[in-house]
């Protein structure tokens, strides 16, 4: 790993439910922890980090999994995930009210439920174009990001892309026939949106 101002990256699955940034107390309402004395509350030690960024050692294959919940509340600016990463787990980037920027520039196929959800304020997510499956909420309810582009995309399921109410473009890849319920739901603000003509049924 490397560290960044201290910080480094957690691959561990659940990890008892605690990653370096802080240990968890309990579950609170998402709105609630986004103001800052809930967040202070529960990050007791005011650990935070500009940038987290995994090293890349290519000579051994480097870490090509991200376990379940591995940045679930990371507390730094910008997330740099490796370029050899194959896959990460449900929750694996969640709940992060700091994260701004995500870099995901990797081998990831699958999204899995609620990979990467509810980041009040990330506005700038690169994201793999191999991604072929986007699970439950695996996108959703990032308010403030604005493009997201799924070329190689072949499945969605429901609710996916929910809730990302800042959305202006939505590029969706040749390869999809069936866009479930509440995926576009509150988008007002879409001025690209491109379905293929391949498609068949688009939910409500």
């Amino acid at each position: 790993m490397t560290k960044r101002k201290g910080g480094y990256a957690d691959t561990g699955r659940y990890v008892g439910y605690a990653a370096p940034w802080y240990s968890y107390r309990s579950e609170i309402d998402f709105v609630e922890y986004c103001t800052p004395a809930h967040y202070n509350e529960f990050n007791p030690n005011h650990i935070y980090y500009d940038r987290i960024c995994i090293d890349e050692d290519l000579s051994n294959g480097g870490i090509t999994r991200l376990g379940d919940w591995a940045f679930y509340r990371a507390t730094c600016d910008t997330l740099v995930l490796p370029s050899q990463l194959t896959e990460i787990g449900r929750w694996c980037v969640r709940y992060s009210p700091v994260l701004r920027t995500l870099v995901m520039d990797n081998l990831i196929t699958i999204l899995e439920d609620h990979a990467i959800s509810r980041m009040e304020n990330m506005n700038h997510l690169i994201l793999s174009n191999a991604v072929k499956s986007v699970a439950f909420y695996g996108l959703a309810q990032n308010p403030r990001l604005r493009r997201v582009e799924l070329l190689a995309l072949t499945h969605i399921e429901e609710s996916a892309i929910y809730g990302c109410n800042c959305l202006d473009t939505i590029v969706l890849g040749d390869g999809i026939d069936n866009i479930p319920n509440f995926n576009f739901v509150i988008t007002p603000y879409v001025r690209h949106l491109h379905i293929p003509n391949g498609v068949t049924y688009v939910g409500v």
